[in-house]
């Protein structure tokens, strides 16, 4: 006999609109809509054990339905015009405007209950223990814009300057938009008339400077209240999400150089090397429990710093119509390092992950010992002073 019968249904549909049009020879407009539905039906039963088989069962001998309804809407707009000039017979202008849309609207339904009058039966209206139906709905709206400037020098080098202005519905009330530059250039180098480097048959070098972000997740800087029974079976509530009026988004201020070339006519190679400098990050920090909450709240960082290198290569061994081999290698370092809270104090508490000037996010921390007693006869520990720090004397570890 089958006690338990789990399944997990997903429907989902994807469609998109673009609508392309070319009034003129130098102008271009382009506009895409579309939408990304999922919706998920997970059901987790154990059916009613009879008597022989109720020593094996897993949690509920009685048995136990949950199921979980799911819901997840993604709509998109994006919205982008283009003119193009030749300034002269060398110079080259594309001047562009655009906007995007997003919005995702997440619902979740969960029902069930705990054991069943007998076998043969399993509704959740069945159960004598029935789980409270719990509805979470979360939406997030990001509406942003931009302007881009492009200029080509030959057809061999460009150069790209764009702004970017977002405003999305996670950020704090006290912060409503934040603005994103952009400036790159690139230079196909082998095309030059002064290249003669047989061995290095392309290599175009590019660097760039801009900033990005990342938003807050929803709810985060909302101070939140969870409902519960007081007494009596009378309606209460109490402490949730502590929030955080003045979170703002994330901002990344990065700077990259590299290349890309190939040689001999085969390999080919990609470097790149980025530091970023990224400001106000999103961490959990621990609340104090006097304020009443508990659990974290997310804050601002003062500053991290990031940096490395990305390296890739490619090089095909066969090329044919019916058979093609091509190994590839990649290499990459990241660094990053907490260079300013913000004015938060860097505490360390117990043992675990914790943010601290100095250090990576999240690194691990523990007591180092450097002392102890052993006695030689029973073996037993005794004495343990651990480091206190920096010109510090030792401390006891348990303290």
């Amino acid at each position: 006999q089958t006690l338990y019968d789990n399944s997990d249904g997903i429907n989902r549909f994807t469609g998109s609109v673009t609508m392309h049009h070319r009034p003129t020879g130098w102008f271009s407009q382009r506009a895409v809509v579309g939408i990304d539905y999922t919706g998920e039906d997970a059901r987790a039963l154990e059916k009613f054990a009879p008597a022989d088989l109720a020593p094996f069962a897993l949690s509920a001998p009685a048995g136990q339905i949950t199921q979980s309804l799911v819901s997840t809407t993604l709509a998109t707009a994006d919205y982008a015009a283009t003119a193009t000039f030749h300034l002269s017979n060398a110079l080259t202008s594309s001047s562009s405007l655009g906007g995007q849309f997003y919005r995702t609207e997440t619902s979740q339904s969960i029902l069930g209950g705990m054991n069943f009058p007998g076998p043969g039966v399993d509704l959740v209206s069945a159960t004598a223990i029935p789980i409270a139906t719990q509805q979470i709905q979360t939406i997030n709206t990001t509406i942003g814009g931009y302007g881009q400037e492009e200029f080509g020098l030959n057809n061999r080098f460009f150069l790209t300057g764009a702004l970017r202005v977002d405003n999305n519905s996670a950020f704090g009330e006290q912060f409503k938009l934040i603005t994103y530059p952009k400036l790159s250039a690139s230079w196909v180098i082998n095309e030059e008339p002064f290249w003669h480097i047989g061995l290095i048959n392309t290599l175009k070098l590019r660097a760039a400077y801009g900033e990005s972000g990342r938003a807050p997740a929803a709810f985060t800087a909302l101070r939140t209240y969870t409902p519960v029974q007081g007494p009596g079976g009378s309606n209460a509530f109490t402490a949730g999400s502590f929030g955080n009026l003045n979170l703002k988004p994330e901002r990344g201020k990065e700077t990259e150089v590299g290349f890309e070339s190939q040689l001999f006519h085969r390999l080919s190679l990609d470097f790149t090397y980025y530091n970023k400098h990224t400001f106000d990050e999103i961490v959990a920090q621990p609340i104090a429990p006097s304020s009443g909450f508990f659990g974290n709240q997310f804050q601002n960082l003062g500053r991290v710093d990031n940096n490395g290198i990305e390296l890739q290569a490619i090089l095909p061994l066969i090329t044919g119509r019916a058979l093609s081999w091509d190994i590839s290698a990649n290499f990459a370092t990241a660094h990053n390092n907490i260079v300013s809270l913000g004015g938060l104090p860097s505490l360390v508490t117990t043992t675990g992950q914790f943010n601290v000037v100095g250090h990576p996010i999240q690194a691990y921390f523990s007591k180092r010992v450097i002392s102890a007693t052993q006695d030689p006869t029973t073996g037993a520990v005794t004495n343990v002073l651990c480091d206190g720090g920096p010109g510090k004397p030792g401390l006891a570890c348990a303290s």
